[in-house]
């Protein structure tokens, strides 16, 4: 299975939102599926780890590249190992 990925950044209120709004209908309308991984920063401090709470900002960068990148593999994984029966009709084209 061939997977694309978007990547979508911008400050706040930068329309990231409705970008992935779009990109769901646009994509899931022409038999896609569409997946999307969380966003990890927020997750990251959420959770107590944030350039304040570990002893550099490069600390924090390097936990953050680590979380995004096996987020990331569970994700190209994943799809594989969906029920194809679920997603069969998913894929027909609609007339």
């Amino acid at each position: 299975m061939k997977i694309s990925k978007i990547v979508i950044t911008g400050g706040p209120c930068a329309g990231k939102t409705t970008a992935m709004n779009w990109i769901q209908n646009a994509f899931t309308n022409r038999g896609y599926m569409v997946l999307f991984v969380p966003e990890t920063a927020t997750e990251l401090i959420s959770g107590g780890v944030a350039p304040w709470t570990c002893s550099s900002n490069g600390e924090y960068q390097k936990c953050q590249l680590r979380l995004q990148n096996e987020k990331e593999k569970i994700f190209e994984y994943a799809p594989n190992r969906f029920n194809h029966y679920r997603f069969q009709d998913f894929h027909q084209n609609k007339d």
